[in-house]
């Protein structure tokens, strides 16, 4: 260890603990960048994941064809939820990396989305993390492609 001359261990203790916070900050940097990216297989699964429950939850209203299209047709603006990379490359819908800072996400986070009259069609828990997860990772289609950075 660095001592002073008076046999004080300050200069030590104070740059160890300014080492761990340095590692630490780098740690988290390094893991908070490699949880947003995925190899293009994962992102695949992840995209057939997010449209499965978009399939499953959103479709009857939000594809030209839905069951409850006619129902809702004043509310629903969005009529390609199961086109993910259309989805992705709108920037009021989704805003890849940033779930918070997109269109959906906080809806289907507060339970406004999937919309139902009697309150029974929201999103357990884990199937919004599953789409949270993928607007995260850059929102990737079923193939793993995600779309390309605007100029």
């Amino acid at each position: 260890m660095i001592f002073r001359e008076n046999g004080s261990k300050k200069p030590a203790i104070f740059f160890y603990v300014l080492l761990c916070l340095v590692l630490t900050a780098a740690g988290f940097y390094a893991s908070a960048e490699g949880a947003s990216k995925l190899s293009r297989a994962e992102g695949a699964r992840l995209g057939k994941k997010v449209k499965g429950i978009f399939e499953k939850k959103c479709a009857r209203c939000h594809t030209p064809d839905g069951s409850d299209r006619e129902k809702y047709k004043n509310e629903v603006d969005i009529d390609f939820i199961l086109n993910l990379k259309k989805l992705a490359s709108n920037p009021d819908i989704i805003s890849p990396g940033d779930p918070r800072g997109s269109g959906l996400y906080p809806q289907v986070e507060d339970g406004s989305m999937p919309y139902s009259d009697t309150g029974e069609n929201h999103l357990p828990k884990e199937e919004k993390s599953i789409i949270e997860k993928w607007i995260k990772a850059g929102a990737p289609d079923e193939k793993g492609d995600l779309v390309p950075a605007a100029p």
